[in-house]
């Protein structure tokens, strides 16, 4: 987010932040979690790359074959402690439990917990169990209910810093004597102490990575010293808030617990401590493996020997590559052996014509590994699959660098994730996240960055296997420790947290193929710092070149590069929000990066306007690689409305009595509201109409017109190593919603090409509306759920439009009455005798009968108005003031002043003509012909101007339907909701609904929302078939249970009465969407312009029996 809209951000919010008690407490002094700035671990293990020991080969290799089918807990050397836990509960760090006695802690009266889980997702009749989830932005979670103390050595919290204490027993597995033991945490947060039998082992922070402990030497033994069958305790004491939690200060719902797995390790008296496994030149495999002595007293001579494998199950080498080792004895001290890393050797090994790695072929190999001792005895066994590619740099001929993987330019279609569920809070289940990825590959997203901190290792094992690149980000985010203070950049204590989470990110997923950048974290620095070792990020970024060169860095806050890999913070220029002007001046601007944007797309609430204007600019420059939007999903929590009335339960079916919960809905005094709304799915998971247009954008096969009256079409290749021959394309020609020709194209293109194709259509122009429709689809299945014969790409163009014809009749009305009030209008239609009661003083119709049945009431009304979307600076903190709505437009009927009302009987329609203004300047002229077969022709014409206060939503009127009017046909952009900036993605057909789908109650504040644009007619009828349909041309409208008004007054969709009746909304012109919140304004030819005249036409007509098909479309040709 750009620095100017933070700090008006924090202008508003700062109001809020309660001063209660300072964070300064001795009782706490020396405690890591409190004040050691410089200590972030106590015994805990060095970093190491993520990978599992098993008990033999054939069970290491089958079981690291899909992560699809993996299950860790198979090896006899893992072993769960999930599952319930006992847990106490204290509010704040002067009532936590004592230390001196935790092996007696009684835990008699505790609660039980199950983990992996958050504290603040704990529910009683009550509420909230416990804590409770708090959501901020840039702030520190604890300003709700402390002082700020920001320096170098600022204290944790202590008000509302809950202190959890969490306790097991469990028994080491009778194979495991004689072996070493560790426990791991895979998440866990914000800081711990970790006590095995009532022993303190040692203490952690750095919330979302491994923390890895010995706890061999704290088991307890039977007589003869065996570990096997004895009674244990582990016991957790987790601090909600740390000085750790200085640097966790995302953009998120805060939630804490032990969120991951928990699991106990087996290793061997000597173990395998790390692995790096490197390509090369995309043909050789350099092993580099750190091997480790825990306790053999003597040490001696060891073999490390690995196997490769393809996919087929076949081994790849003639003979496997063998590395030597010479230990020395073991290191006795724990506190020493944690640090020890070991002896670390490396050799390379060719392979032969190795199939790449790619998101389009996410080909994976399998290492398998066997470290052997002295005697030939296998020691330890583990398996990791990795792919084979390679990260580049290209130099283009004007200089600029472009990136590349495997040689061929990168485009990045990306979208910024975090790991959240409504219900699970952090604590997400494999099923999660690999649902989370299918859709990923479903839409076309090929790229996620783990914003912003490391994900669970599960992640980035579903991304390598279905094919998604991954900047994966170090949990470092201080964002207004930054700001107003100089955490953790400037400060040399706070080198080493840095350093810290920059090694334990990288080194636990450093052999994730699918990882193609490291990020230094987010909005964690806002000065020019020097570029040296005092500097806190350059420091960390120079460590990832030295450890790891094979990827490119990132790093928004800083781009600084002085044109050497070695001199410089990054390797790539990424922004956050830049609008398309500032894109394109950054690649035409003198940087030779190449350029990504971090954040774009800033897709909160109903969103993501102009991103198919994004990317004709990222596709028109050749160092421009795209970029990632913010974000993946709403967050929002599931729960009860009413506590004491509602029955608890994990589930997300019953919306009835529950509702989705932001920031504000907590108790926060300090909240960003609903500022965590940003995603291309809503919090149910289902998919928002934003991805569908995600989905269109990004698909990496294109159309263009060339000639088409000739036939002359252009197909272009995206894909980086895919030719077009490995999909079906088909060409349609439609007419009016029918299938009138279709067609097999043999496409035989290879990548980053394009060629014109003729299309031999003869096309007979009759009916409203005809174009072709271009679908590319699948020959074979997936394994991300899409099968042979689904569309992956598509595109529609217009062939043939019929002018609009004049409606008029022959026929005299049967009875016209005037009276000073009112124009009674009454006739002879197809559906029987109407009558229109017309309101001189207001300048709309009263009421209109069929066989004195009421078809409609009052309308249509002028509405300039809609309910503000998330996005709007009306709502919004955005500090462009050109962007607030008009607020005199809210009631733009009950404003507009009625000058003069001319009334003319031509015997076959009256002609009625009510011309007026808003606010004395700004003119509207109403057009009523009121024909004798009682259609009604409507015309709507505005001219703003600069009287006007701020921006105006949409040039509409409304008319208010009773809601029987349940099924909805139209013909227009569908089916899903569309936008001028957001309808790329809607094919234009005829469809039909009910009125319930045309609206979403998943938005998480209400707001404007179900427009269609592009519309010949809709029809609205009940059950017998007695309805309204509006033709016109072009037109835009939705048709809402609510008014823009009683969405204004509701922050719930639940707060929302049912209001009996349709607001059906028929709009020449509507405002795009645009990013405005962080971001781009909706782009000038989306917007209604001041002093600039804007007219439109529509036709009404009422019915009271089936309409079909042809006669809908004779109805539309006439205007």
């Amino acid at each position: 987010m750009k620095k100017i809209r933070l700090i008006l951000i924090i202008s508003i919010f700062i109001l809020f932040i309660p001063v209660d008690i300072k964070s300064d407490d001795s009782l706490f002094a020396g405690q890591e979690w409190y004040d050691l700035i410089e200590t972030v671990e106590v015994n805990r293990e060095n970093p190491s790359a993520y990978f599992i020991p098993y008990q033999d080969s054939l069970l290491a290799l089958e079981n690291e074959k899909s992560v699809f089918t993996k299950d860790i807990y198979k090896s006899s050397f893992i072993h769960s402690l999930n599952g319930e836990w006992k847990f106490y509960y204290a509010k704040s760090p002067y009532d936590q439990l004592s230390w001196n006695d935790i092996e007696n802690w009684d835990t008699s009266n505790w609660d039980t917990i199950n983990i992996p889980s958050n504290v603040q997702l704990q529910f009683d009749e009550e509420g909230f169990k416990y804590d409770t989830p708090i959501y901020t932005n840039m702030l520190y979670p604890w300003v709700n209910y402390e002082k700020l103390n920001l320096s170098e050595y600022p204290k944790a919290p202590l008000k509302n810093n809950s202190v959890t204490h969490y306790k097991k027993e469990f028994i080491v597995n009778e194979d495991w004597n004689n072996r070493q033991v560790f426990v791991n945490f895979d998440g866990i947060g914000s800081a711990f102490y970790l006590f095995i039998n009532g022993k303190k082992v040692g203490y952690s922070e750095d919330t979302y990575t491994t923390h890895k402990f010995n706890i061999t030497s704290y088991l307890n033994k039977d007589e003869n010293g065996n570990i096997a069958n004895q009674n244990n305790t582990i016991a957790i004491q987790l601090y909600r808030f740390s000085t750790g939690s200085y640097l966790e200060n995302q953009d998120m719902i805060r939630l804490n617990g032990i969120f991951r797995d928990v699991y106990l390790i087996s290793k061997n008296d000597v173990e395998i401590r790390d692995i790096f496994i490197k390509t090369e030149n995309n043909n050789s495999l350099i092993l580099e493996a750190s091997i480790r002595n825990l306790s053999n007293e003597f040490g001696g001579n060891y073999k490390l020997i690995a196997d490769l494998y393809n996919q087929e199950d076949e081994k790849v080498w003639d003979f496997p590559l063998e590395i030597e080792y010479t230990l020395d004895k073991a290191i006795t001290d724990i506190s020493l052996l944690s640090k020890d890393l070991g002896i670390t050797n490396s050799k390379a090994k060719s392979i032969d014509n190795p199939i790449l790695w790619s998101d389009e072929n996410p080909y994976l190999y399998r290492l398998l590994i066997n470290l052997y001792d002295s005697n030939n005895n296998i020691v330890e066994t583990t398996c990791i699959r990795f792919g084979i590619r390679e990260i580049g740099i290209n130099i283009l001929d004007n200089g600029k660098q472009q990136i590349t993987i495997n040689d061929v330019p990168l485009l990045i279609k990306g979208v910024n994730r975090h790991e959240f569920d409504s219900v699970k809070g952090s604590a997400i289940t494999k099923e999660d996240i690999i649902n989370d990825l299918i859709i990923m590959k479903q839409n076309n997203i090929n790229s996620l960055r783990t914003s912003h901190y490391p994900n669970n290792v599960f992640t980035y094992e579903v991304a390598d296997e279905l094919g998604i690149y991954i900047m994966d980000e170090t949990n470092i985010e201080s964002h207004y420790g930054a700001m107003v203070d100089d955490i953790p950049s400037g400060y040399k204590a706070w080198k080493y947290s840095v350093m810290d989470r920059v090694k334990n990110m990288v080194e636990r997923d450093k052999n994730y193929t699918s990882i193609i950048m490291w990020s230094l974290g987010n909005e964690a620095t806002y000065k020019d710092y020097e570029l040296n070792n005092d500097y806190n990020m350059f420091l960390s970024s120079s460590w990832i070149l030295e450890r790891d060169p094979s990827r490119l860095r990132a790093y928004e806050r800083d781009n600084r590069n002085i044109g050497t890999r070695e001199g410089s913070v990054v390797d790539v220029f990424s922004s956050q929000y830049y609008s398309i002007e500032e894109v394109i001046e950054y690649l035409k601007s003198d940087n030779k990066l190449p350029y990504i944007q971090s954040e774009y797309a800033h897709s909160m609430g109903n969103a993501l306007g102009n991103l198919k204007e994004y990317w004709d600019i990222f596709r028109l420059y050749e160092n421009a690689h795209g970029g990632y939007i913010w974000d993946f999903k709403d967050q929002a929590l599931f729960i009860p409305i009413n506590f004491n009335e509602t029955q608890l339960s994990n589930t997300k079916n019953n919306l009835n009595n529950y509702y989705y919960a932001y920031g504000g809905d907590f108790g926060e005094r300090s909240s960003y509201l609903e500022f965590s709304g940003n995603g291309l799915l809503f919090t149910d998971g289902s998919l928002s109409p934003k991805m569908y247009e995600v989905r269109k954008v990004y698909q990496s096969i294109n159309f263009k017109a060339v000639n088409i009256e000739k036939g002359i079409f252009n197909i272009s290749n995206e894909y980086s190593f895919t030719n077009l021959n490995q999909f079906n394309v088909v060409y349609k020609i439609v007419n009016d919603g029918k299938i009138i020709e279709e067609d097999n194209i043999v496409i035989d293109l290879e990548p980053k090409l394009n060629k014109d194709i003729y299309i031999d259509f003869d096309l007979e122009q009759k009916g409203l509306y005809s174009s072709i429709i271009f679908e590319v689809k699948l020959k074979k299945d997936t394994n991300y759920n899409m099968y042979k014969n689904d569309i992956i790409a598509y595109e529609q163009f217009d062939l043939y439009k019929a002018n609009k014809i004049t409606y008029n009749l022959n026929n005299e009305f049967k009875e016209v009455i005037e009276d000073e009030n009112n124009l009674i209008i009454k006739g002879n239609s197809s559906y029987g005798l109407f009558e229109i009661i017309f309101d001189k003083n207001k300048g709309n119709i009263k009421q209109y009968k069929i066989n004195d049945e009421v078809i409609f009431k009052n309308g249509p009304k002028l509405n300039y108005f809609r309910s503000p979307i998330s996005n709007d600076s009306q709502y919004s903190f955005n500090e462009n003031i050109e962007s607030k709505y008009a607020l005199e437009l809210e009631n733009t009927h009950e404003a507009f002043n009625i000058g003069n009302i001319n009334i003319k009987n031509n015997k076959n329609n009256i002609n009625i003509n009510v011309i007026g203004n808003l606010f004395d300047s700004n003119k509207v002229i109403i057009n009523y012909i009121i024909h004798s077969d009682g259609i009604i022709s409507v015309s709507n014409e505005f001219k703003p101007t600069n009287s006007l206060n701020g921006v105006i939503p949409k040039v509409g009127m409304e008319i208010v339907l009773n809601d029987e009017y349940q099924n909805i046909k139209y013909y227009g952009r569908g089916p899903f909701e569309n936008y001028p900036d957001r309808n790329s993605a809607s094919i234009k057909s005829i469809y039909e609904d009910k009125i319930e789908n045309m609206f979403s109650d998943l938005y998480l504040r209400p707001q404007d929302n179900g427009l269609r644009t592009d519309v010949d007619y809709v029809m609205l009828s009940d059950k017998d078939n007695k309805g309204i349909l509006i033709t016109g041309d072009n037109l835009q409208f939705s048709a809402l249970p609510y008014n823009y008004k009683q969405l204004n007054k509701a922050n719930h969709f639940y707060e929302l009465n049912d209001s009996n009746y349709i607001y059906l909304n028929i709009n020449g012109n509507t405002r795009g969407l645009g990013n405005a919140i962080c971001g781009d304004l909706p782009l000038e030819k989306y917007t209604i312009s001041l002093n600039k005249k804007y007219s439109y036409k529509y036709m009404i007509i009422p019915f009271n029996k089936p309409l079909s098909d042809e006669k809908l479309i004779e109805y539309s040709i006439y205007n």
